[in-house]
């Protein structure tokens, strides 16, 4: 079945409970310097989740991911924040290698989306996988920082 990528990204944005109302598409965008600092903080978080993934640092997994996390698996497995940190943190899955390949960042105000391939080496329940996923992620950004909302893995063909 093909994924819309359209229709992926904004049923994840809207599974974020964030407010989507815009009056114009100039209202979306913010300028073109703040965009182009937006889409490196993002780059930037998806990177450290990255390394706490293979890192199982809960606490900066923790301090990254959004309270209300929704974290979707491609075998349709969907978790909070506190089970998908403890799954790490508790080595039910083992990242032993992520690779994040053609990351695309798009800004809207102060929501973003991620989309990126996800290659890993994983130990799951002790056993070996190697897997090749496509992701989407949402992110908002905070005071404190860029946070993940939403993640949702899919298998593609």
């Amino acid at each position: 079945m093909a994924v819309n990528r359209t229709a992926l990204a904004a049923l994840a944005l809207l599974a974020t409970g964030l407010p989507v109302v815009w009056s114009s598409a100039a209202d979306a965008r913010p300028t073109a310097t703040r965009a182009i600092a937006d889409k490196k903080g993002v780059a930037h978080a998806v990177e450290s989740f990255r390394a706490a993934m293979v890192r199982a640092d809960g606490k900066t997994l923790t301090h990254l991911a959004a309270p209300n996390l929704s974290f979707g698996h491609s075998n349709g497995l969907v978790q909070t924040r506190a089970q998908f940190v403890q799954s790490v943190v508790g080595k039910k899955e083992i990242f032993k290698k992520i690779d994040l390949v053609n990351q695309k960042v798009t800004i809207y105000g102060r929501t973003a989306i991620s989309r990126h391939e996800f290659h890993a080496d994983i130990l799951l329940d002790g056993k070996p996988l190697n897997v090749k996923l496509k992701c989407i992620e949402v992110w908002d950004k905070t005071p404190s920082g860029w946070k993940l909302v939403s993640r949702q893995a899919y298998k593609t063909s």
